[in-house]
């Protein structure tokens, strides 16, 4: 090997040069705690969802979960559940895992051009569930009522409500894709009708210590 190395052959010399440069690097990224840690990073990053893969660590892209945005949605879940204010500790990592759940669907989404833009934005506020609300017989209360509604229904600005909404709908367009493709067979709806349905009758007999003593 040393005297292969000693041969004046530039391209072999190179390619070693390479692989010793891609190696260093790979240890200095692996075994540097930190070296490419976000710069803005404070207490109140809860959680960040990176890209997947090695590479898609580093170098792709990341979303950060604030403490607020967990603790936000664990209050809703305690107000839709009703239980009482101690119970909220032990709803932050249901809700933590929610946000994460959510953010990786979003990343896939992403990744495969799913994005919404303003024209699905409002043909979906024309047409889903905010419909009513928005647009009664058919008419848009205007920007002040819309404004109100947003701020009396889910306490934030338009610009995060409209964000929020897109997020969801390109979420919709992910599971959509998803299953769209899934066949299931006339066996299959069978099997399942037959354990949903299938109950069992039997006949019993209650006898009391009484009865016993009596034969």
């Amino acid at each position: 090997m040393i005297r292969f190395l000693q041969k004046d052959n530039r391209v072999v010399k190179i390619i070693f040069i390479v692989i010793i440069a891609v190696a260093t690097i790979t240890m200095v990224i692996t075994l540097v705690p930190g070296i490419f840690a976000d710069t803005d990073t404070s207490t109140d990053t809860y959680a960040t969802v990176h890209s997947g893969g090695l590479m898609g660590r580093y170098f792709g892209t990341s979303t950060t979960i604030s403490t607020p945005e967990v603790q936000q949605v664990a209050e809703r879940m305690l107000q839709q559940k009703k239980y009482p204010e101690m119970v909220l500790p032990y709803l932050m990592p249901q809700a933590a895992q929610a946000l994460i759940q959510r953010a990786v669907l979003l990343q896939e989404a992403d990744r495969l051009g799913l994005e919404v833009g303003d024209a699905d934005l409002r043909r979906a506020m024309q047409t889903g569930p905010f419909a009513q609300a928005l647009f009664p017989n058919g008419q848009f209360i205007g920007e002040d009522g819309y404004a109100n509604f947003v701020q009396n229904y889910f306490r934030t600005s338009i610009q995060d409500f409209e964000s929020q909404v897109k997020k969801e709908l390109e979420i919709n367009r992910l599971e959509a894709m998803v299953t769209g493709g899934v066949t299931v067979s006339d066996q299959d709806v069978r099997d399942s009708y037959r354990q949903q349905a299938t109950k069992i009758k039997f006949d019993y007999a209650v006898i009391n210590s009484e009865d016993l003593r009596k034969q």
